[in-house]
């Protein structure tokens, strides 16, 4: 990170806080440390430390009490040898219960590069864990910064990008653009979030040139994927109104939405459908996509050959939960209950013997 030296122009103030964000995912104190000064200066919230050793030992403190911590950092501006940024990340403590802290940074590095100041402000939330666990939502978008280039070329029209530039955010996609990953290919951490899902919403196009959105929605991990470029479910039968499997005979293209209202999570996918229906080769991946167990009658397997995907901000979704996520959470405080109506049932056979 040190060869990315000031003054910074936008490709890499944009690369600066990439490295950094990398590193601190490593958790390795000493790799961290190794990107400030001997003699770096820190306000981290209220706590002040000087110098490498102290950044060590802080970090080591931290990361004994934050576990599977997993961190995102978002270039917000720059200029000359300062680059100011906000963050967010998740951990969970010993006892399971996880967190997500936000927060902004500014730095101040030498000519060589290293980081000499570093003013750091945070809050930290505490998680529903409706499932347990980590929301995934930071998982899920570390591995590429902002929206993926293919997504970008899909979606920005020219006059999206008149509207970008009118309200002053053309710059922050324009980087994108160029820096950002491929988002086109289904790795890990998609696959993981496609394979929660009990639901999505897919939109399509009419001949009359109407959108139209439905909900597909099905045991969950109906959606499975096939390989890195292509997903495919088992397609149950509805109302028998056929509206969306007669757009995409007339146009194939499809936006996919898929949404974790619990997490705060959105994914959105754009690619072409393919209807398999009425033939051998229909069967075959009816039969491969069923879900086990699934009593409602199959009328055909649809392909999703897939373009682009972009993971969108948690920003204005309400959280909403399951019976069955809301049932997790409560299951210690109904056995706590359990315990204390026997103890109380106790209680009360020993003070009537008495």
């Amino acid at each position: 990170m040190s060869t990315i030296k000031p003054p910074f122009t936008p490709e890499t103030a944009a690369l600066k806080v990439q490295a950094a964000q990398d590193a601190w995912n490593t958790r390795d104190p000493e790799r961290v440390a190794l990107a400030y000064t001997p003699d770096s200066e820190w306000r981290n919230r209220v706590e002040f430390l000087h110098g490498r050793e102290e950044i060590k030992a802080f970090l080591r403190r931290k990361w004994s009490r934050e576990l599977d911590y997993r961190l995102k950092k978002t270039l917000w501006a720059y200029e000359g040898n300062r680059i100011a940024v906000s963050f967010e990340y998740e951990w969970h403590d010993d006892s399971g219960q996880w967190y997500r802290s936000y927060g902004n940074e500014l730095w101040e590095f030498d000519d060589e590069g290293l980081m000499r100041r570093r003013l750091a402000t945070l809050a930290t939330l505490r998680l529903l864990n409706p499932n347990g666990g980590s929301s995934n939502l930071l998982l899920s978008r570390i591995k590429g910064d902002g929206v993926g280039r293919r997504f970008a070329e899909l979606a920005f029209t020219p006059r999206v990008k008149e509207q970008q530039t009118q309200h002053g955010s053309r710059h922050q996609y324009e980087r994108f653009e160029r820096l950002g990953d491929a988002g086109s290919r289904i790795g890990p951490d998609q696959e993981a979030f496609i394979g929660d899902r009990d639901g999505f919403y897919m939109a399509s196009v009419s001949e009359s040139g109407w959108p139209y959105i439905q909900f597909r929605g099905g045991a969950k991990g109906f959606l499975q994927v096939v390989d890195e470029q292509t997903l495919g479910f088992a397609d149950l039968r509805g109302n028998k109104q056929y509206i969306s499997t007669g757009n995409l005979l007339h146009d194939d293209r499809v936006a996919l939405f898929l949404m974790d209202y619990a997490r705060q999570a959105r994914l959105k996918i754009l690619g072409h459908a393919e209807i398999l229906e009425g033939s051998e080769l229909a069967h075959e991946w009816v039969e491969r996509l069923r879900v086990p167990g699934e009593r409602s009658p199959v009328e055909r397997a649809m392909l999703i050959h897939v373009e682009a995907f972009d993971w969108n901000c948690p920003q204005h979704i309400t959280p909403r939960y399951t019976e069955e996520e809301i049932a997790r959470v409560l299951e210690p405080m109904r056995r706590r209950i359990d315990a204390l109506e026997e103890e109380n049932a106790r209680l009360r056979r020993v003070a009537s013997t008495g």
